[in-house]
Parts: C-alpha cells; sequence; structure tokens
C-alpha cells in the first residue's frame, strides 16, 4: 500500500513538474488587422502536450464585439484571407480545444487527409481599435492566461 501510495504522489509531482515547466503553452504566431485595427486575426500555437481549452476573451479590458475560434484543417494559416476557405470552421471560443502542435511529418499526413485540425487562431471584432487582448484559458484544468499587447508584439509581457 505504501508503495502504491509513493507511486501516486511521484506521478502527481512528475505532472505538477512538466506543467509548470511549460507555463503558458498558448503562443501567439501572429496577427492580421482590417478595419482599422477593429478586426484581428490572432494564429495560436499549443506548445504543450496537452490540449487548451479558451475559457474567456477580452479586448481592451472588456468583452469583445465579437469573439471566435478559427480552425484551419488545411496548410492555411489563421489570417487573412481565410474568410471562404471550405477547410476553415469558425466556432464559439470554447467549442473545441486546441490541440499540441504536430510534427513536420504529422502535418504532412494531415495535409494529405484533411481529417484533424491544423492551425488555430482567434477572430475578434470590435466597435473600438483593439490594442490588447487577454485569453483566458485552461491546460491540464489549470488556469492560465495570454496578454497580447499589439502595440509592443511580439514582446507580449
Amino acid at each position: 500500500m505504501k508503495l502504491f501510495i509513493s507511486i501516486i504522489a511521484l506521478a502527481i509531482t512528475g505532472m505538477i513538474v512538466v506543467i509548470f515547466l511549460n507555463q503558458n503553452p498558448l503562443t501567439v504566431d501572429g496577427f492580421s488587422e482590417y478595419d482599422g485595427k477593429r478586426k484581428l486575426d490572432i494564429s495560436l500555437i499549443n506548445t504543450g502536450n496537452h490540449d487548451i481549452v479558451i475559457s474567456e476573451v477580452t479586448v481592451n479590458g472588456r468583452a469583445p464585439e465579437k469573439a471566435q475560434l478559427v480552425i484551419s484543417y488545411s496548410g492555411h494559416l489563421v489570417g487573412s484571407g481565410i474568410d471562404f476557405e471550405n477547410s476553415v470552421k469558425f466556432l464559439e471560443v470554447n467549442e473545441e480545444p486546441i490541440h499540441p502542435t504536430q510534427s513536420p511529418q504529422e502535418i504532412n499526413q494531415t495535409t494529405q487527409n484533411s481529417s484533424s485540425p491544423l492551425h488555430y487562431g482567434i477572430r475578434l471584432l470590435d466597435d473600438e481599435d483593439i490594442k490588447t487582448v487577454k485569453i483566458e484559458y485552461k491546460y491540464w484544468g489549470i488556469p492560465f492566461e495570454r496578454d497580447i499587447h499589439l502595440d509592443t508584439w511580439p514582446d507580449m509581457k
């Protein structure tokens, strides 16, 4: 019984160390602005090893007019020119998880059958110029947030 408890404690400790060594696995790969900074597509990557679920997105400290999770099932990155692509879905921000990024071999296989998501992002619409974005999400059930300051991107501290 002691051995079992020790193994469980070690596994939990190991999981916590892995999570915190890979803090804030949601990274921003780039963004596209439209309509004078009132429409924004942000390309996101999950650098972790577990799914990310977005819980809330705020713009300039408040809820945006519209926020959508964008999932591309082709080689198209989330950005300009994806509005009429058949291989792109626009969903509620918490409707689907963001899976961990794939290896180049996995991406090559996925683009051949288009059954798995390849690229993720957030589309934001607002009635004011978008200056800051905060994405709140859960990774391994632990809440995290990613702050994006468009004026100083890519330095997103």
